[in-house]
């Protein structure tokens, strides 16, 4: 079952600290700060130990791993989601609003479909 209580604590961190929310990638340490999507969120806010590595050779250092996982795999764990929930919560396309939305329907239900969730997130924005 979804932990409602941590998805809204991460939510409220994205809306309270926008400039750390960056949906497109798991995490990503810059000379601006640190930025987390979603799943980011999660193992941040679990302290697991993230591991960091540089992905393009100009300092910025991406989220490896979280706790020994990879970092989807770890928040999906953290979080309660199965694989199809976690793919839709984790997408980058995700704006908060699409965020939120998914996280009334785990709470409303909490076996409902990662199909269902796109839907409910997203609708006919993708046709």
């Amino acid at each position: 079952m979804a932990d409602i209580e941590k998805l809204d604590l991460i939510i409220k961190n994205i809306e309270t600290f926008p400039k750390q929310h960056m949906q497109w990638d798991w995490g990503r340490k810059s000379e601006c700060g640190t930025a987390f999507c979603v799943a980011g969120w999660a193992a941040q806010l679990d302290h697991a130990a993230l591991e960091w590595y540089e992905p393009d050779g100009r300092g910025d250092q991406a989220l490896k791993s979280a706790g020994g996982l990879y970092p989807g795999d770890y928040a999906a764990d953290s979080l309660g989601l199965n694989a199809d929930q976690a793919y839709q919560l984790f997408d980058e396309g995700n704006s908060v609003a699409n965020i939120k939305a998914m996280r009334d329907a785990l709470a409303a239900d909490p076996a409902v479909t990662g199909d269902a969730l796109h839907e409910i997130a997203h609708g006919n924005d993708d046709r």
